[in-house]
């Protein structure tokens, strides 16, 4: 598709919605439908139903069946469909509507050949007693057959989008047409269909000038480009006036004047012979930006009748700068790299700016590429003229900045996007400045894992890995600013090692970091996004309480004990005592307390009933077990020497006498440590 071709967003947005309805757009183009149809002919017919030749039943643009040929092409290996306009037009351009998606390949390589006002002697053979079925006859593989113009061929670019194809556009005064042939060689195709769904004419203006390139002395190309040109110093303009008559060189020359704007003054121009009766005839333009046009001729057979073609020749200054930018910034400064990451599910902005052109440009933005959106153009929430500068012929520029809006989801996920910048009121087949670019990739806020050794390796004195793990479906490098959150307040981490994605910290664990502590993260994605707060809760650091034992003679057969615990993570929850000369000795006689009070915050008072006393003085050793959460998670022994003459004896249940105490040892879950 040539974007610049004005009614482009029109038959893109019919075709996106389906609303083919209308027979034509605007600008003069006209939608082939069966008011446009005198006959037609083709190659083959859809299951081989008749009802399905083209020119046999009502259509609508868009219809999937609009063209459809059957799966069988002519000996040549061509599916094709030839077209009689109901009266001759003089046409510049045909297009060819695709289908959307993967059946745009149906039409995609289409040649459109133009056979003037009569098909060529016996290149057409209707078949007996068939409606619209033929063959042709001693047509060349380039259409190089007397009569014929080959326009063009349907390009396959942007194969996977929606886009409406630009098949030709003639390149000189057009000739009259009333037979338009569409062919597609399929003999090498897996799919031998010829498929699409619109098609388009353009017809010209009665009379026109066209500018045309001098290559080494010929007339080389010629196009509609309007009579547009930039500032003053060139050499003079080769120019061909189309006309809707034959001139015959009998007559007077044709004559072509310039006027100054504001000015009666008048300048002849060089208008170059013409050798033959033909409908047109070339002269040499000056340069005269924003000045009149005026050529007078006389058709042949009408001598008293003179004519006139007249036009403005419009200064054009291309632009300085054309910038696509990913960001809402200066354009006007120097252009930013594009940003390689979009946030996911945000409103996101881009601006296209066109700098210091004249006639004042004007933009127009698609989406493309192999995406849900594609095809989708987009409309700008802000298009604004900037201040004008003066050109170097005193004629002000114009800069246009235009803003859009993009929700970045997952519809426009691996699209591009395509801008055009075109001046103003200039025709179609100028070429405008395009800018083109992948959207950048969406990122979605990532998920962080946290790996944490297991809790019972959280012992006062452990030293500690924990890893911060941002990877997972994280398209961008990630940097994690960590602290530990304490009861006192936040003590800062620094990573032992770093990826791109994970941070590895080492800890020393203590008991003065107090219970609930947690690891709080910054997680930066590259700054598409900032998490603040990301944290995850660490176990509390396991250390052993401390422990008093006291004890106090009963009678001089029994003793009491009472056992007070400051402290510890898990807090003790259960003690066992007994009295002998060892361990073994009082494995089997030791006793869980009979009572317990909470004497302060962290104290608990662990009270036991009489024990009776060994006979032997040397075996009179109290040993008692303190547990933490469980018998065998998280324990400790404690053991003090108990000396009868120096015993005291109870008073209303109150300890009078406390001896020393030996800690044994501590265990947790098999591992040992030292005690508090």
């Amino acid at each position: 598709m040539q974007s610049s071709r004005p009614t482009d967003r029109c038959f893109l947005a019919i075709l996106l919605l389906f609303l083919f309805t209308m027979s034509a757009c605007s600008d003069g183009k006209i939608a082939v439908q069966q008011a446009q149809i005198a006959q037609s002919w083709q190659s083959s017919v859809y299951t081989g139903n008749e009802d399905y030749c083209f020119m046999m039943r009502p259509r609508s643009l868009g219809d999937w069946n609009y063209f459809h040929s059957g799966e069988e092409p002519d000996a040549s290996g061509y599916q094709w469909l030839l077209i009689k306009l109901t009266k001759p037009a003089r046409l510049v351009a045909v297009t060819v509507f695709a289908r959307p998606g993967e059946l745009k390949r149906r039409a995609v390589g289409t040649e459109v050949l133009l056979l003037g006002e009569q098909v060529p002697n016996g290149l057409l053979q209707p078949e007996a007693n068939s409606r619209c079925l033929a063959s042709l006859a001693g047509l060349s593989a380039d259409g190089a057959t007397n009569g014929i113009f080959q326009c063009g061929r349907v390009r396959a670019d942007d194969a996977e989008s929606a886009k409406l194809d630009f098949a030709c556009h003639q390149t000189d005064c057009a000739r009259l047409t009333r037979f338009i042939l569409l062919r597609r060689l399929v003999r090498d195709q897996a799919d031998k269909i010829f498929n699409f769904v619109g098609l388009e004419i353009e017809e010209s203006q009665p009379s026109e000038f066209l500018t045309c390139e001098m290559r080494s002395g010929k007339v080389g190309d010629c196009t509609r480009n309007g009579l547009y040109q930039q500032r003053a110093g060139r050499a003079s303009q080769l120019v061909k006036a189309c006309l809707p008559c034959q001139l015959t060189v009998q007559d007077e020359v044709p004559s072509c004047q310039l006027t100054q704007p504001g000015s009666q003054d008048v300048q002849d121009l060089r208008v170059l012979p013409v050798s033959r009766p033909q409908s047109e005839f070339l002269f040499m333009l000056s340069e005269c930006p924003q000045c009149g046009l005026r050529c007078s001729y006389r058709c042949s057979g009408q001598p008293g009748a003179l004519r006139s073609i007249s036009d403005t020749i419009l200064f054009h200054e291309p632009p300085k700068a054309v910038k696509l930018l990913f960001r809402d910034t200066n354009p006007e400064a120097e252009q930013l790299p594009r940003s390689q990451y979009w946030p996911a599910d945000q409103l996101r902005t881009i601006v296209f700016f066109t700098e210091s052109a004249f006639p004042k440009p004007e933009h127009s933005c698609l989406l493309t590429g192999p995406c849900l959106a594609s095809g989708t153009e987009l409309i700008p929430t802000k298009s604004e003229i900037l201040s004008s500068a003066p050109s170097s012929n005193g004629i002000p520029t114009f800069s246009l900045l235009s803003k859009y809006r993009l929700f970045a989801n997952k519809s426009i996920s691996r699209c591009s996007i395509r801008c055009y910048s075109r001046s103003q009121g200039s025709p179609g087949t100028q070429q405008p400045e395009m800018k083109e670019a992948q959207l950048p990739q969406l990122v979605y806020e990532c998920n962080t894992v946290f790996h944490v050794p297991t809790r019972e390796r959280w012992i006062e004195g452990a030293v500690l890995d924990l890893k911060v793990d941002s990877s997972k479906n994280n398209p961008v490098p990630t940097l994690h600013t960590c602290s530990l959150r304490t009861v006192y307040g936040f003590i800062a981490l620094n990573p032992i090692s770093t990826t791109l994605k994970t941070s590895t910290y080492r800890l020393n664990a203590t008991r003065s970091w107090g219970t609930h502590v947690a690891i709080v993260c910054q997680v930066n994605q590259s700054g598409v996004h900032v998490q603040s707060n990301v944290q995850h809760p660490l176990p509390d650091v396991l250390y052993t309480a401390e422990t008093e034992i006291s004890s106090c003679m009963v009678d001089q057969a029994s003793i009491r004990v009472t056992v007070v615990t400051t402290g510890g993570i898990p807090p003790p929850n259960s003690v066992l005592c007994g009295v002998g000369k060892d361990a073994q000795s009082v494995s089997s006689s030791r006793t869980n307390a009979s009572s317990l009070e909470i004497s302060s915050l962290n104290s608990l008072t662990w009270s036991f009933d009489p024990m009776p006393l060994p006979a032997k003085a040397l075996d009179r050793k109290i040993l008692c077990t303190v547990y933490q959460a469980d018998q065998t998670r998280f324990q400790s022994e404690h053991s003090a020497l108990f000396e009868t003459g120096t015993a005291s004896a109870c008073e209303g249940g109150v300890d009078l006498w406390k001896i020393g105490l030996t800690v044994i040892a501590v265990a947790v879950a098999g591992h040992s440590c030292s005690p508090a």
